[in-house]
Parts: C-alpha cells; structure tokens; sequence
C-alpha cells in the first residue's frame, strides 16, 4: 500500500498547475483506491472535490455520475441518511437525462427514418423517370417500325401500281394491231370475193359449147 501512497503523490505532485481534467481524473483514481482501501472519508472528500470541478463546468452528466458514486460510498460507509438525500436527488436528476437520452434517440431515429424515407422516394422517383424512358424508347421504336412499314408498302403498292399500268399499256398499245388485222382480213375478204366471181365466169366460159350452146 506504501508504494500505490507513493504514486499518489506522484500523481498529485503532476497534477498541480494542470487543466481541470488532470486533476478530476486524479481524483477518480484517488477514491476508488480509498474506496478499496475502505478509507470513506478520504474517498468521498475526493468525490467532493471532483463535484465542485464539475459543478464550475456545468457538466451535468459527469456531476450525476460522481454524485451516484458519492451514493454508493456513503452507503459502504454506513451514512444511510446522507445516501438517501443524495440518492433522492440523483433519482430524479438521472430520469430527467434519461427521458432527454430518449428523446435525443427518438430524434435521431427520426431524422434516419426521414432520410430513409426521402432516399426511397428519390429511389421511386427515378424508377418511375427510368421506366418513363423506357417507355417511351419503345413507343418511339414501334412508331419508327410502324412508319418504316408504311414507307415500304406504299413502295409496294407504287410498284405494283406502276405494274398494272404498264400492263394496261401494253394491252392498248396492242389492240390497234388487232384492228388493223381485222381491217386487212375484212381488205382480203373483199378482194377475195370478185376474185372468186371471176373465177366462177371462167369456168362457166370454158363449159360453153362453140356453136353457142351450153353443154349440159
């Protein structure tokens, strides 16, 4: 024990002319090893000490802290009284940072979910503005195939229109040869005929008799 004396002064002696949180964390030091060395006295004097640090730097945590500890050394000490006032006015101070801790976690519980709900959102947002592109990619494709079809059909039509004229064409251009041969065999027909006539008084001549008769 004489030793760990030894390196208290140590520590004392380095903590002089040092910030405030040289010192508080001493004194922590200080009364766990009063504490388990069962001199209470020297252990909540530390304690003491550390309150009013923190009381002047209105650090309201580490004071609950200190003073829950202060509690709990004044119990192992056997002064209940002290640790019951002490206690009653920790309790309340406690509950109060606790419903503020909460409240402090509802909030950030809020803000994540906020955030998570505006990131879904955006995530929804540019689906949907995805899906609208894709869409209206494929309409404009099916109205390219559509107008492309329609070019190649009216071609098609214009092909076989021109076809079918030209046919018609053709056939006009042939009917005046069908009717100039109808003319030239109507021509021949006409020729034929006093040909023939001449060909029947021929034959009639030739079966006449010399002396004037026909021979019968």
């Amino acid at each position: 024990m004489t030793g760990q004396g030894n390196l208290l002064d140590q520590a004392e002696k380095y903590a002089e002319g040092r910030k405030a949180i040289a010192r508080f964390k001493l004194l922590q030091v200080e009364a766990r090893y009063y504490a388990a060395t069962k001199q209470y006295d020297k252990a909540i004097a530390c304690n003491n000490e550390n309150m009013s640090i923190i009381s002047a730097a209105s650090d309201s945590v580490s004071l609950l802290t200190v003073q829950m500890q202060q509690a709990d050394l004044y119990i192992e000490a056997g002064r209940y009284k002290e640790a019951a006032e002490l206690y009653k006015i920790c309790v309340p101070h406690k509950d109060r940072l606790r419903n503020a801790e909460l409240a402090e976690q509802l909030d950030e519980l809020r803000t994540i979910f906020e955030v998570d709900k505006l990131k879904l959102k955006n995530q929804v947002i540019t689906t949907r503005m995805y899906l609208s592109i894709i869409i209206c990619t494929l309409l404009l494709a099916a109205v390219l195939l559509s107008v492309t079809y329609a070019r190649r059909l009216h071609r098609k039509n214009r092909v076989l229109y021109d076809s079918f004229l030209l046919h018609q064409k053709a056939e006009a251009s042939m009917e005046p040869g069908q009717d100039a041969v109808e003319e030239l065999d109507k021509e021949g027909i006409l020729y034929r005929q006093p040909c023939e006539l001449m060909q029947k008084e021929d034959r009639l001549c030739a079966d006449t008799q010399p002396n004037g008769f026909v021979r019968y």
